[in-house]
């Protein structure tokens, strides 16, 4: 059985997995900075949209991150974000390349995604522990 802080630490990556990705998206494709060569697919971006959880979920139980122990040892609980996304990018990339060419398929936007989805979940753990030294959460 998860804690309610567990649970609200998967709600919220799941919520900042998706946020990310369509703010890369929308980074990529709809504003000036780096303009793609070719106006790509939204429905296939929206496809993988639909996978995004399960393909999270894999390396984030695999590195333990919602783990009773990774919570309570702040200086393991970041390499363990790190490793989560690294893998997670990387079986992001495999889906897409396996479901669509290459070349229809924007490395940059995965990218963009990777760097957000990290700076954001760093973020949010960095603000609950010091809420939890604070005695507030």
């Amino acid at each position: 059985m998860m804690s309610k802080k567990r649970f609200f630490k998967l709600i919220a990556d799941i919520i900042i997995i998706y946020s990310s990705y369509w703010v890369a998206y929308y980074i990529r494709f709809k504003t000036n900075f780096l303009l793609p060569e070719v106006a790509l697919d939204y429905n296939k971006y929206l496809y993988i949209s639909i996978i995004l959880f399960v393909i999270w979920i894999l390396p984030a139980l695999f590195f333990r991150l919602y783990s009773k122990v990774i919570q309570r040892i702040y200086r393991k609980e970041i390499p363990s974000i790190l490793y989560t996304n690294i893998i997670y990018i990387i079986l992001l990339m495999a889906v897409n390349f396996y479901f669509f060419h290459p070349s229809t398929f924007s490395r940059l936007m995965v990218l963009y995604h990777f760097i957000i989805n990290v700076s954001c979940i760093l973020l949010l753990r960095v603000s609950i522990h010091t809420l939890e030294k604070k005695n507030e959460l």
